[in-house]
């Protein structure tokens, strides 16, 4: 019996997502990045007849983004003192407190939101397209998007270790203040540019844009969220309030200095005055 190629692909994001059944918060932490590099190995083997110069190199750039995300978030939930204290006001750490439905249905609805941000590439593949203009323009875009957002990740790391208690203003952080953010962003932008040509009938175009439209709203409520937290942090520090009045929030260049991030701050504090 053959498998169909979807089925196969999508068993490899399972697969490598089930690390949330450990730990509930590895559904979108280490498991996203495990499971878009297994993916993108399961494309180089199971489309082998149909591969492209291009198609490659964005598989390459598929399973060096995953590997990458992975391993970081991977050390920094185990490393990272402050972070593991983020996580725990977000998810539940110990997956033991959570349902089995709820875990099951996360891990379904992970897998499949994957595969869909993958999508363009799968089925730039399965439709056997060749490489033309826009494949070459995503990977570019993609290209960039890798080095913003594991160089971005980088030089915070670096600034905390010398200094945790201060915000990251150098390096990429002087173009905007979530330059880790942008390059998720502008990778998956990447991603869904190099397949648009190839893309064929209603439910292809629905999965591509499924997936890249959900990573933007991820992104952006992540951004909005980051931006809250820094406000409520180092809000009084006169650098900091110049920095964030002088420096774009999330694409460089562009001057839109906040997403809501000070509006939610003076929120949270009003409602705990008012009780």
């Amino acid at each position: 019996m053959i498998i169909p190629p979807f089925l196969i692909i999508f068993a490899l994001a399972c697969a490598a997502t089930s690390v949330g059944f450990v730990k509930f918060s590895y559904f979108v932490s280490t498991g996203y990045g495990g499971s878009v590099a297994c993916m993108a190995l399961g494309l180089l083997a199971v489309f082998k007849g149909n591969l492209t110069f291009g198609t490659v190199i964005l598989c390459i750039l598929l399973i060096l983004y995953g590997i990458r995300l992975a391993a970081f978030t991977y050390l920094r939930q185990k490393n990272s003192a402050s972070y593991k204290e983020k996580i725990k006001n977000v998810y539940k750490q110990n997956s033991n407190n959570v349902s089995p439905a709820t875990q099951i249905g996360m891990w379904l609805f992970c897998a499949l939101l994957y595969f869909c941000e993958i999508s363009p590439v799968y089925f730039t593949l399965k439709n056997g397209k060749s490489d033309g203009l826009l494949t070459y323009l995503g990977i570019v875009i993609a290209a960039i998007g890798v080095y913003f957002e594991s160089m971005g990740d980088y030089q915070k790391s670096n600034a905390k270790k010398k200094d945790p208690s201060r915000f990251c203003d150098t390096g990429l952080y002087a173009l905007c203040r979530c330059p880790n953010y942008f390059g998720e962003m502008f990778f998956w932008t990447g991603i869904f540019v190099s397949g648009v040509g190839a893309l064929s009938g209603p439910l292809q175009w629905i999965a591509s844009c499924l997936g890249y439209i959900s990573i933007l709203g991820i992104m952006y409520g992540s951004t909005t969220s980051l931006e809250a937290r820094q406000n409520k942090t180092y809000g009084k520090d006169e650098k900091y309030q110049q920095y964030i009045k002088t420096t774009p929030i999330l694409i460089p260049f562009v001057p839109i200095y906040t997403l809501g991030g000070a509006k939610a701050v003076e929120k949270e504090a009003d409602t705990s005055k008012s009780k």
